[in-house]
């Protein structure tokens, strides 16, 4: 597990370890991740609605906000799957012989 810093402004100095991994913004490192970032605000303010007013752990805290994110992450692979339901694929493959024996032959 590692750090995440942001920076504001232009030309700031840090450090960088080798192996460090920079983004150019929020949206590039959420979709680095492969996640949605309408799921991950859906998650997030469902998160702190549940937590609000309650002494829990961050452990708690984390599998609270890990499985809302799978709740809303599940829901877009639903959708997709809803969408191809009734579509239909063709999927005819022709070959053209002459034109192979052609190419083969004389290009």
């Amino acid at each position: 597990m590692g750090n995440i810093s942001a920076f504001s402004g232009r030309n700031v100095l840090t450090h960088v370890k080798k192996d460090d991994i920079i983004h150019k913004d929020l949206s590039s490192l959420i979709s680095s991740k492969g996640l949605d970032s309408d799921a991950l605000n859906k998650a997030s303010i469902m998160t702190s609605l549940f937590n609000s007013g309650r002494a829990i752990g961050n452990y708690e805290k984390e599998v609270n906000f890990t499985n809302n994110l799978d709740k809303y992450q599940g829901q877009i692979k639903n959708e997709i799957k809803r969408g191809f339901k009734y579509s239909k694929i063709n999927n005819e493959t022709k070959v053209n012989f002459d034109h192979s024996i052609y190419k083969n032959d004389k290009l």
